[in-house]
Parts: structure tokens; C-alpha cells; sequence
């Protein structure tokens, strides 16, 4: 069901490349692009509907895509659905994409972006929300912590079987150590109790030391944890607060690490 205020739209195709558009009130500059999460097989663009909300109430227009998943479809097919809404995006003619990817998501768009460099489809700027940029750093043991919250979903997600040796060929950090041109400005924003947290620094460092244009930003705390987005709580200040800092991320201009702290 579209949300009330939302708009159903096709950015592809097939009968199944949709998207849900959430309109800022005035005439926005910048489209965001949102890929949901759900551990590569599961979820659907519902899961985006609490940051697209809150990014369009912030002035930024956002279309949250439908995209092929495991186990029917490898990740080449995420990554080309992806591929097709940034050529939509781009017919619109506003003036910045930006690539917005959530968990699993954001591993889609991180592959997607270091993928499509200098073509029309790599977006003006990326946003990664507790991303799986490292596929490494998920191999790694777990604190007794994570563990308890997460019992077993690492070691089924990337030991032995189909789904781990598909995803080991795309690893975006390893893809971005390959690279010599630098990505499109990156804000990775992570929270510390979440499992992908340590990907994401992992892919930050490497990238900060090849000299790429990365913003790392904290979100929450014990009382107010912020995490992936179907978790984000509309009420609670961290999660404003994570949605003014994309929004002030994605107006800035390159280079311009003001608009956005690190937490």
C-alpha cells in the first residue's frame, strides 16, 4: 500500500521496477535515490518509509525502489536495478542524485557507485546507513553482545553455502582497493551497537587514506540507539537528529565537511 501523501511510479521496464515517491512541500534540487535493506533476500521499500518521510519533511524529494533480491536473483541484478532508477533519476533533471542504501542496501549502492564512475549513473553523493561496505570485517567473531542480539545471523549470511560465495565476489571495499578514481563524496552513518558498525569503519579508514571525501557519523547511544532504518524510531531526537545531518550533508557542497558532524 502507498503511503498517504506517497505516489507509485515505475523507474524501469518491468512490471515489478517500482518505486514510492515522497515529494518535499517545495521544489527540491536534490532526489534521493533509497535502497532498503533486508539481508539481501527479504524487505521491501516500506522499510525506507520513516527516512524518506523524514528526509522530504527536511526539503529533499525521496523514491524508495523495489529491487530483485536473493535467493532468486544474484547480486549483479540489485546492483542493475539500481543502475535503471539512477537513469530515471537523471531524466528528472535535478540538479544533485544522491544514492541513499540501507544495510544490504547500502552494500547495493556502495557496489553500484564504485561500479558506474564516471558514467551518468553514479550519483552526485552517497549515503550509507549501517552498511555492509566490508564483507571482511562480518566474517570477524562477534562480542558476546552482538551475539546475543544476533544469534547466528553472521555465520549463516557469510559461511559456506551459495549466498556467501555470491556475495564474497563483491565486496566494495575490496572493489574500492582496486580503484584508482575517487568516488563521489561519502556520508556513512553507523551506529556502535550495531552489527555492521566495524564494516563500515573498515571501508571509512581505507577510504580516508586513499584521500576520498568520507564523513563519519555516530548516531545514538545506549538510551537512544539509532540503527538500521525499518528500526528508526520518528520520535526519538537521535533519529531527527540523523536526518538533519543528511539533509545538511546532501545541501553542502563538496570538500565541505561543515554541514555535517561527526557524532
Amino acid at each position: 500500500m502507498t503511503p498517504a501523501g506517497a505516489r507509485e511510479l515505475h523507474y524501469g521496464g518491468r512490471d515489478d521496477q517500482l518505486l514510492t515517491m515522497y515529494d518535499a512541500e517545495a521544489a527540491s534540487d536534490a532526489l534521493v535515490v533509497a535502497v532498503h535493506g533486508g539481508a539481501w533476500y527479504t524487505g521491501d521499500r516500506s522499510l525506507m518509509a520513516t527516512t524518506a518521510e523524514g528526509l522530504s519533511a527536511r526539503g529533499l524529494d525521496v523514491a524508495a525502489i523495489a529491487y530483485r533480491r536473493r535467493p532468486d536473483d544474484p547480486v549483479r541484478d540489485m546492483v542493475a536495478d539500481i543502475g535503471d532508477a539512477m537513469r530515471w533519476a537523471r531524466s528528472r533533471g535535478v540538479l544533485r542524485v544522491v544514492l541513499l542504501g540501507d544495510s544490504a542496501g547500502a552494500h547495493a549502492v556502495a557496489l553500484h557507485t564504485l561500479r558506474s564512475l564516471g558514467t551518468d549513473e553514479a550519483p552526485d553523493l552517497l549515503v550509507t546507513l549501517c552498511g555492509a561496505l566490508s564483507l571482511d570485517a562480518l566474517r570477524r567473531p562477534r562480542s558476546p553482545d552482538q551475539e546475543a542480539r544476533f544469534p547466528g545471523y553472521l555465520s549463516t549470511l557469510t559461511v559456506g553455502g551459495e549466498h556467501a560465495d555470491r556475495l564474497e565476489r563483491d565486496d566494495p571495499l575490496a572493489l574500492r582497493r582496486r580503484l584508482t578514481a575517487a568516488p563521489p563524496p561519502l556520508l556513512a552513518a553507523t551506529s556502535a551497537h550495531d552489527f555492521f558498525s566495524a564494516s563500515t569503519r573498515e571501508y571509512v579508514d581505507e577510504a580516508l587514506i586513499r584521500g576520498d571525501d568520507v564523513t563519519l557519523y555516530y548516531c545514538g547511544s545506549a538510551q537512544t540507539e539509532c540503527t538500521h532504518s525499518w528500526q528508526l524510531d520518528a520520535d526519538l531526537p537521535a533519529t531527527a537528529r540523523l536526518f538533519d545531518v543528511v539533509a545538511a550533508w546532501v545541501g553542502r557542497t563538496p570538500r565541505d565537511a561543515s554541514a555535517a558532524e561527526e557524532g
